[in-house]
């Protein structure tokens, strides 16, 4: 009988966190990934006012926020994304984050092909697959850093329109019957 593939390992017991600091951005990530031939998934933590700068991957990515709360952005749109959020961004779109919370938050990440491009990020990745399937999986893809000079706009603009939807209404100021 053949050894047994690595198809299962326990996330919390088995695939050991790390920390990344991301270029540009003056927080760290900590993270625990896996990688398969077709797709990466990382558990990631992000302190509050950690930021990336915008980046573009040929790949697709979903995120799961499984704690706290964090702004996405992609290209000219910003959503402020909470607990039990899932956001799709799609591949070669430019994106960053943005903790604006008080506390970290927890996103589940998924990419495909996987985001092992990056040695920073590759190195503490572990690879639920055999060797021979190791020789036939995807090409890992980067991170590319972009200048996206309308940042500021984008992000005071989603900021905003968050902001004005939860305003309550006024209660009028006509003196009551009497």
């Amino acid at each position: 009988m053949s050894e047994k593939p690595p198809y299962r390992f326990s996330f919390e017991n088995e695939v050991k966190p790390y920390r990344v600091q991301p270029p540009k951005s003056p927080k760290d990530i900590f993270l625990r990934m896996v990688e398969g031939t077709d797709i990466s998934i990382m558990l990631a933590s992000r302190d509050a006012g950690y930021h990336t700068a915008p980046h573009v991957h040929d790949a697709e990515q979903f995120n799961y926020i499984v704690e706290g709360e964090l702004w996405i952005f992609v290209e000219e749109h910003g959503y402020r994304c909470v607990k039990g959020d899932i956001m799709r961004v799609p591949r070669n779109k430019i994106h960053w984050a943005w903790n604006r919370g008080t506390g970290p938050c927890v996103m589940l990440e998924a990419h495909t092909p996987p985001l092992t491009g990056d040695a920073m990020i590759k190195f503490g990745a572990v690879a639920m697959m055999t060797e021979e399937e190791e020789s036939e999986a995807l090409d890992g893809v980067v991170n590319i850093q972009v200048e996206y000079p309308k940042l500021a706009e984008v992000e005071e603009r989603a900021i905003r329109e968050v902001e004005e939807a939860n305003r309550k209404p006024v209660k009028s100021l006509a003196p009551a019957d009497g």
